[in-house]
């Protein structure tokens, strides 16, 4: 049996001995509407376990409370309870790869810490990718690198964020090939004739004298 504090009265848990004196049964039934209130009233005082619960501007108080350093009141209500949540936690991991890691997947969904020699960058120097969710508007990106920018230790320098999608689709591909074959067609290959034998050459010398007879 479950029993209500906000609506139990005493004279539900006293000796009934007690009760049948009349100025204990004034007394109770006086007590009574107090101690409803005090019980009604007593869930203020557990705050971390009622988070999901509490008004924003509870949130907001807690967020001053726990220096959540890189909280902005513009966040929407679910960021919010998800940083006060992990403050504390955070403040322990406060300039690690682990914070800068938490405080991206806090504002956003999902993050990958590539270090320097991970991109041939310079020294100290590091990237955030594999951020996941929805693409955020500009403001939204301004805060997350405020946010990197606490979390990070001193001698880190950020060099950039990158998103990451997922695209499920089917791509198809096609080609098409071709055969061909080039056939050289030239002129026949010449061979010299094989004329073997004897050759006789003649020739013919003549020679004449011309004599002029003149009339004396």
């Amino acid at each position: 049996m479950t029993t209500n504090l906000e609506n139990i009265s005493l004279t539900d848990i006293m000796p009934p001995n007690l009760l049948s004196d009349s100025t204990v049964a004034a007394i109770v039934k006086i007590l009574d509407p107090h101690m409803q209130q005090i019980a009604s009233e007593m869930q203020y005082c557990l705050l971390i376990s009622r988070i999901d619960s509490l008004a924003e501007n509870v949130i907001d108080l807690l967020a001053w409370q726990f220096h959540v350093d890189f909280y902005d009141t513009d966040l929407a209500i679910n960021e919010k309870r998800t940083l006060v949540k992990q403050s504390i936690a955070w403040h322990k991991k406060k300039g690690t790869p682990a914070a800068v890691k938490y405080v991206v997947s806090a504002i956003l969904s999902g993050a990958t810490i590539s270090e320097w020699f991970n991109y041939n960058g310079q020294p100290y120097h590091f990237k955030v990718t594999d951020i996941e969710g929805n693409l955020p508007d500009s403001d939204t990106v301004d805060k997350l690198v405020k946010a990197i920018n606490v979390a990070k230790n001193t001698r880190s320098w950020l060099d950039g964020i990158e998103f990451k999608r997922n695209i499920n689709q089917t791509i198809y591909y096609g080609g098409i090939m071709i055969e061909h074959k080039i056939i050289n067609i030239g002129l026949p290959a010449f061979k010299a004739p094989n004329d073997i034998g004897t050759q006789y050459i003649t020739s013919l010398h003549h020679i004449h004298k011309g004599v002029t007879i003149a009339n004396g």
